[in-house]
């Protein structure tokens, strides 16, 4: 059972820079760790009933604008901002708990999970950040006077949904992909597919499911989060959700 984690820092540089964009997208960070069901550390999520074992995605996207501040005589009272640079860093960590004594294929099933995350994670990633930054990098707004928390807003604004849109190809298809991964599989419980036929499955549903809405733009595509996911709220600047697969 997944639980998927989006993290969204934003950085402002009042600087000038070069019109350009730039991604860094870190190692994929994995953790294994063990508890006992009738004592779980304090550090991991609360199970849910029926859960045996969770993984934890945690998507985490950090979004700095460079920008230019211009004045003209003729209108004294405005300035204009410009973006001259974003720079987005990426990072994707994952944390498998299993209970003590886990059977193996439990083991395979939590992996498979892990598998989805990292696959999403290196195909899509560096794409889905570019493409989300050169839509900000050279915006220019214009603000009353030298207000600089306006422009300081209007800065992150965009810069938010840099990562916003970044997780929207990354963290919800993650959501989505184990949805299909656990019908398939039964969460676990059923012999066939295996682990990594159902993988390829839940990929190919995907793109089966994305190529309908391309040709049928009407209908309306579900959300990746399902009824019952649970969703812890965070600052603007700070979101995270969190969403389980129930067992």
């Amino acid at each position: 059972m997944p639980k998927l984690m989006a993290l969204m820092v934003l950085l402002i540089t009042a600087m000038p820079a070069l019109a350009t964009v730039r991604v860094q997208k870190g190692e994929v960070k994995v953790a294994r760790r063990t508890f006992n069901p009738a004592r779980p550390p304090k550090e991991m999520p609360p199970p849910q009933p029926g859960e045996a074992a969770l993984t934890e995605f945690y998507f985490a996207c950090a979004s700095n604008a460079a920008f230019r501040v211009t004045t003209s005589r003729s209108k004294p009272d405005e300035a204009k901002a410009t973006i001259t640079s974003v720079q987005v860093e990426l990072q994707l960590t994952v944390t498998i708990w299993l209970p003590e004594g886990a059977p193996e294929k439990l083991k395979a099933h939590e992996e498979g999970h892990r598998l989805i995350a990292e696959r999403v994670y290196n195909e899509r990633a560096e794409r889905a950040a570019e493409a989300a930054a050169k839509k900000i990098d050279g915006i220019t707004f214009t603000v009353k006077g030298d207000d600089n928390e306006a422009m300081k807003k209007q800065i992150a604004g965009h810069t938010e949904q840099v990562c916003a849109s970044y997780l929207k190809e990354t963290a919800d298809p993650t959501q989505g992909l184990g949805d299909i991964y656990d019908e398939l599989t039964d969460h676990g419980r059923k012999k066939t597919p295996d682990e990594a036929k159902a993988i390829e499955q839940s990929f190919a549903r995907e793109q089966q499911s994305a190529k309908k809405r391309r040709d049928n733009p009407t209908t309306q595509p579900g959300g990746a989060l399902k009824p019952g996911t649970r969703m812890k709220p965070g600052a603007t600047t700070n979101p995270r959700a969190s969403t389980r697969h129930g067992a």
